[in-house]
C-alpha cells in the first residue's frame, strides 16, 4: 500500500532562490511592477520578470509561472542563452512549488541543456543538483545521489562556489539519511555544516542542524534531536528566518509526536501554522496541517483529524499540489474509514488511487524523458571526444607531411649543392 510521506519536514538545497511575499516585500512587488511598465523590451525587463517569479514562489507559484514564462518568452526572442537558462530555471521552481515534479523536472532539463551549450560550469552544477532534487522527491535515491555527486565533483574542480558545495554536502546527506546509512548521512552533514562556519552561512548552518536533528530523530535518539533543533532555532530567530523556524518547529513536534505526548505535539504543529500563515507558505501549512490531521487520527478523534485534512486538502488544491492532493486523498480515505463511514472512505480511495496511477505514468514519461536527455548528453560528450581525437590525428598527420616534406626539402638541398660543387671542381 502506498505511505504518505509528507510529515517529515527537512531541508533540501534546491535552485537560486526561496522566497515568499511578506508585508516588507509587498512594496518591493510593487515597485518592480512600476519598473515593468516601463521597462523596454531588453535584459532588464527579463530581470524584472524573474525577480517578480521570484517573490511569488512559494504563496502564489502559478502568478510565479506567468511571470517566469513572459521572462524565458522574451528571452527565447532576444536569443540571450543565459537569460533563458535563468528563466527556465525560474519555472522550474514554481513548478516545484505547485508540486508538479515532472514539469519542474522537465524544464530544469532544458536548463542544463542550455547550460550545456555556453559551457557554463557554475550553472550546469547547479542544473545538476536541481535534478538531482526531484529525483530525491521522487524517492529514486540512486538517480538522486548521482546528479548530487555530479554536481559536487564540478563545483570542487571549480573551487569558487563553497555555497553550492555546501547546498550539495547536506543533500548527499539527505540521500544516505534516507537509506539509514547515517554514519555516511553525519559526515556529509558535518561537512556541509564546517563549510558554511567557515563562510559564516547563518541560514544554511541552520538548515544543516535541522537535518542533523531528524538524523538523530530518525535513529530514535530524540534527546539528541532536540538539542540540534534548538541550535537551528536559535540561529533562525536571530537571522529571522521565519521559514526556517516555521520548519524547524514542525519537526521539533515530530519528536513530541513520536513520544506520543500528542498535545505537545499538536501545540508546536499548531505554533508552526500560525507562522506559515503568517508568511504566506502554502507548501509549508499543507505539510503542517496534515501532522495535525495525523495526530488527531492516531488519538482516533477523526472527527477532527478529517478537519484538518481538508483544510490541508484544499490548500493543496490551491496551489495545484498533485503530489500533496494525492497525500490528502489517502489521509481522509483512512479517517473515513475509522469514522465508520464507507461510503465516504471508498470515494476518497477511489480520488487516492486516480491520482496516485496518473502521477506514476508523468513520473515514467519523467524517467524516460530524463534517460534521453542523459543519453544526448553521453552522445554530445562521445561527439566531442571523437572531434577532439579526429582533430589530434589529422594534427599528427598535419605533422608528419610536414616533416617529411622537409626532408624532402633539405634533400634536395643537399643534392643542388653536390651538384654545384661537382660543376665548379669541374671548371
Amino acid at each position: 500500500m502506498y505511505r504518505c510521506c509528507i510529515k517529515s519536514l527537512f531541508f533540501v538545497a534546491f535552485l537560486f532562490s526561496m522566497s515568499c511575499v511578506n508585508a516588507q516585500d509587498i512594496k518591493v512587488v510593487d515597485s518592480l511592477k512600476v519598473a515593468l511598465q516601463q521597462a523596454p523590451l531588453d535584459t532588464s525587463r527579463i530581470n524584472i520578470l524573474n525577480q517578480l517569479s521570484s517573490l511569488f514562489q512559494s504563496k502564489q507559484p502559478e502568478k510565479s509561472l506567468v511571470y517566469a514564462n513572459q521572462a524565458l518568452q522574451l528571452s527565447r526572442e532576444l536569443d540571450e542563452k543565459m537569460h533563458i537558462a535563468k528563466s527556465l530555471n525560474y519555472t522550474a521552481l514554481s513548478y516545484y512549488y505547485m508540486g508538479d515534479l515532472n514539469n519542474a523536472q522537465r524544464q530544469l532539463l532544458l536548463t542544463l541543456k542550455e547550460y550545456e551549450t555556453i559551457q557554463d560550469s557554475t550553472g550546469i552544477a547547479t542544473s545538476l543538483n536541481n535534478i538531482g532534487v526531484i529525483f530525491y522527491d521522487q524517492g529514486e535515491l540512486d538517480e538522486a545521489l548521482e546528479y548530487y555527486l555530479k554536481s559536487l565533483e564540478i563545483k570542487q574542480v571549480m573551487g569558487s562556489d563553497t555555497v553550492g558545495i555546501a547546498m550539495t554536502l547536506n543533500n548527499i546527506g539527505n540521500i544516505y539519511k534516507d537509506l539509514e546509512e547515517f554514519d555516511q548521512a553525519l559526515t556529509y552533514y558535518e561537512q556541509s555544516l564546517t563549510v558554511k562556519e567557515e563562510i559564516g552561512d547563518d541560514y544554511g548552518m541552520a538548515m544543516t542542524l535541522n537535518n542533523i536533528g531528524l538524523l538523530h530523530s530518525n535513529k530514535g535518539e530524540y534527546d539528541e534531536a532536540l538539542n540540534y533543533y534548538n541550535r537551528a532555532i536559535a540561529i533562525e530567530t536571530l537571522i529571522d528566518d521565519k521559514r526556517g523556524l516555521a520548519m524547524t518547529i514542525n519537526n521539533v513536534g515530530l519528536v513530541y509526536e513520536f513520544w506520543k505526548e500528542y498535545e505537545e505535539a499538536l501545540n508546536k504543529y499548531q505554533e508552526s501554522i500560525v507562522i506559515k500563515r503568517a508568511i504566506g507558505d502554502q507548501y509549508g501549512l499543507i505539510l503542517s496541517l496534515f501532522n495535525v490531521s495525523s495526530v488527531y487520527k492516531k488519538k482516533e478523534e477523526y472527527k477532527e483529524a478529517v478537519f484538518y485534512a481538508h483544510q490541508a486538502l484544499e490548500t493543496a488544491k490551491e496551489i495545484n499540489s498533485k503530489s500533496q492532493i494525492r497525500d490528502c486523498y489517502q489521509q481522509l480515505a483512512e479517517c473515513y474509514k475509522g469514522m465508520g463511514d464507507s461510503t465516504k472512505a471508498t470515494v476518497f480511495d477511489q480520488q487516492f488511487t486516480q491520482l496516485r496511477d496518473s502521477i506514476l505514468n508523468q513520473e515514467n514519461i519523467a524517467k524516460i524523458e530524463a534517460m534521453e536527455a542523459e543519453y544526448e548528453a553521453q552522445l554530445r560528450a562521445s561527439n566531442l571526444k571523437q572531434m577532439q581525437a579526429q582533430q589530434m590525428l589529422e594534427e599528427e598527420q598535419s605533422r608528419k607531411r610536414f616533416w617529411l616534406w622537409l626532408m624532402i626539402g633539405l634533400g634536395i638541398l643537399v643534392l643542388v649543392i653536390i651538384v654545384l660543387l661537382i660543376v665548379i671542381r669541374m671548371r
